[in-house]
């Protein structure tokens, strides 16, 4: 999710030319808590370090159990990130689908439609902007996460 976030910044902000795009459930639009927009920019700010809660539930990573299963017992699973990456991602979310026109690659987008770990709205809303003759979408309606 977050690598996708960061390929489709990539590829909209024209850094360097890419031939094509392939993004898997892309973290274009997350659901956050009530009340995080207020305390996000001062805890960004102040406390870029504090780390916040990354709660991913494993069992709505894949429709297939084993997949969570291996989640929670991967060392290398965070279960927080810092005030400012949380920042920097919401910013690069906007500018993402801001900047979705600008896309010069071939896309592939594959995403979930029951997918609760990011927010699907945000991949349709990408790819609704993306450039018609660049862009497909694979929809999986009952489609989780992986």
């Amino acid at each position: 999710s977050m690598g996708g976030l960061i390929v489709a910044r990539f590829a909209t902000a024209r850094i360097r030319p890419v031939r094509g795009v392939l993004l898997s459930s892309p973290a274009l639009r997350v659901k956050l808590p009530p009340g995080t927009g207020i305390v996000r920019g001062i805890l960004s700010a102040i406390a870029p370090k504090l780390p916040v809660p990354n709660p991913v539930d494993p069992a709505k990573l894949s429709h297939d159990p084993s997949i969570g299963a291996a989640y929670r017992v991967d060392p290398l699973v965070q279960k927080t990130i810092s005030a400012s990456l949380l920042e920097f991602m919401l910013n690069a979310i906007t500018q993402a689908q801001q900047d979705a026109a600008r896309l010069e690659a071939p896309m592939l987008l594959m995403a979930g439609g029951s997918d609760t770990i990011v927010d699907p709205s945000g991949s349709r809303d990408f790819y609704a902007n993306a450039p018609e003759d660049l862009r497909t979408l694979a929809w999986f309606e009952s489609g989780y996460h992986e």
